[in-house]
């Protein structure tokens, strides 16, 4: 009887504390609710009725855009809600007028007029008109930005959620991801005012060497860049992997870099690999961004007719149609990247790492941990990258291998894009074909080339 009292009671006590649990946890979201209503129903009307992608490419897969049609120039800005301005006058982009803030040396003094500078909080509207019918029809958005850094800043991703007429088009194109470029402080340039003879050939060459320890240092792991004219090294650039007192890698510091980027709206999910493709009719209409984290520099906003030369991505046989007749590079044309020096990467939390599990791997040793890899956990986000700068010195065709290990999705595989810049691709990184959108790594617990 006693027991059957003690339960009862115990079971009163607990019924309790949980509802004033629920009535505490409830008021706190009342008074948030409170304080973001408006916003949180503007968002909710907009994306009432809302399609995914692939019923929004349904309702216009009978459209076939003309010959001719034209790219739409965004221009005329409506609306400021927040501190957006053009740069030549904003207070956030002072460094713009000192030439040596490493932060604007990208910019150009040309872009100052034409550039708006949009905070981390606020909205921009621009107005654009489609004045003939013919030019109605599928295209892909493309915004050219600068990541700058302010007071504003922090290590996040850009973010915009994006509005045309007040409505987001289909749920994909919610919210923009710009990414930021990043680099590791471990370069060092020098420009030799007394050339150093060499009896490499004219051209750049790149090296990887680690020092061997001794009494006065634990040796350090570096990537040595010469450039050599006439038979003779003007320049050496040198990237370096530190070591601490017990002989393992350091990470170094990881710094945001500004540069002008190029951006064609595509799936955050990564399941559409193609660029995202938006039916403009023919008529008036707005396009907004507004913001949900990190300030930007927008230079232009077009919409690109889909299909069309600028982002249409050929297929293996229409690229190996399109190329000239070149032969194949000899041995001496051979380029070799070590993944953990990545020159430019999207995430600051995107770092090199050691595995010991292969002798084949360079640099390895049996009493320390030397960066050796990129990967791993840090580099496994869709949209993430890590970019690679090389120079071709014998003009040809080349074939293009990874040696790599993926133990993490069992009887899966993975997927990366491949992406080329400079060259035949001018300075935004593009896939040389659609299969190149898919490169495949699949599993074992094996290293794999």
């Amino acid at each position: 009887m006693k027991k059957n009292l003690f339960r009862k009671v115990l079971c009163l006590i607990l019924s309790v504390t949980t509802l004033v649990g629920a009535v505490t946890v409830t008021a706190a979201a009342g008074q948030y609710k409170e304080d973001s209503t408006s916003a949180t129903l503007e968002e909710m009307q907009a994306l009432v009725g809302t399609l995914p992608y692939s019923e929004y490419k349904k309702t216009y897969s009978d459209v076939v855009n003309k010959e001719g049609l034209e790219v739409i120039e965004i221009e005329d800005i409506t609306d400021f809600e927040g501190d957006a301005e053009v740069v030549a006058g904003s207070e956030k982009c002072e460094g713009v007028n000192d030439p040596n803030n490493p932060d604007w040396a990208e910019f150009g003094e040309e872009n100052k007029e034409t550039s708006v500078y949009l905070p981390a909080k606020g909205s921009v509207t621009w107005h654009f008109t489609v004045n003939n019918k013919d030019q109605a029809g599928l295209y892909n958005l493309k915004i050219v930005y600068y990541n700058c850094k302010t007071d504003e800043s922090s290590i996040s991703s850009i973010e915009r959620k994006l509005f045309i007429n007040g409505k987001t088009p289909f749920k994909e194109a919610t919210t923009l991801t710009l990414s930021k470029n990043w680099v590791y402080d471990n370069e060092t340039i020098v420009e030799h005012e007394n050339p150093i003879a060499t009896d490499l050939p004219d051209g750049v060459h790149t090296r990887y060497e680690r020092e061997a320890a001794n009494a006065g240092s634990t040796g350090q792991y570096e990537k040595i860049v010469e450039y050599v004219e006439n038979g003779k090294i003007v320049k050496t650039v040198t990237y370096v992997i530190t070591q601490d007192i017990n002989g393992n890698s350091m990470a170094p510091e990881v710094t945001e870099t500004c540069k002008w980027n190029t951006y064609i709206c595509s799936d955050p999910s990564g399941y559409e690999s193609e660029y995202l493709e938006f039916y403009v009719p023919f008529g008036s209409h707005t396009i907004t961004l507004q913001a949900e984290r990190e300030p930007v520099i927008i230079k232009s906003i077009e919409f690109i007719p889909a299909k069309s030369a600028e982002v249409n991505v050929p297929s293996y046989e229409e690229y190996k149609s399109q190329l000239p007749s070149t032969a194949p590079a000899t041995n001496g044309g051979y380029i070799r990247l070590e993944g953990e020096f990545p020159n430019y990467v999207s995430d600051s939390s995107i770092s090199s790492a050691n595995d010991n599990t292969s002798a084949a791997t360079y640099p390895i040793v049996s009493n320390a941990q030397l960066y050796n890899v990129i990967g791993e956990t840090s580099y496994s986000s869709i949209g993430q990258w890590a970019a690679y700068k090389f120079t071709v010195n014998e003009t040809g065709l080349y074939k293009f291998a990874m040696r790599f290990k993926q133990s993490a999705l069992q009887g899966m595989f993975i997927c990366r894009s491949v992406k080329l810049s400079g060259g035949l691709y001018g300075d935004t990184p593009q896939l040389p074909y659609a299969e190149a959108a898919d490169a495949e790594f699949h599993y074992s617990e094996d290293w794999q080339a």
